[in-house]
């Protein structure tokens, strides 16, 4: 990771991070291993994130955007 900024938790206990000099997010388990990335290609900075209730990741950019994600990257 480089600069993560943003953090948060899925309703499974995943960790959720905003990637933000690597323009991803990155999802980590309970235990801190990694998961996957989402975001990758679609983000421009991302600097801070929200987790709903229904576990959408909600992240908003440097490119002035926010964008919604499900956890599994869709």
């Amino acid at each position: 990771m480089n600069y993560p900024i943003g953090i948060d938790l899925l309703s499974t206990g995943n960790i959720v991070v905003a990637d933000h000099n690597n323009s991803r997010v990155s999802i980590f388990d309970s235990q801190g291993n990694f998961v996957r990335h989402i975001g990758a290609g679609q983000l421009s900075g991302p600097y801070y994130l929200f987790v709903d209730s229904d576990d959408n990741i909600l992240v908003a950019d440097c490119g002035g955007r926010i964008q919604v994600f499900k956890a599994d990257g869709s």
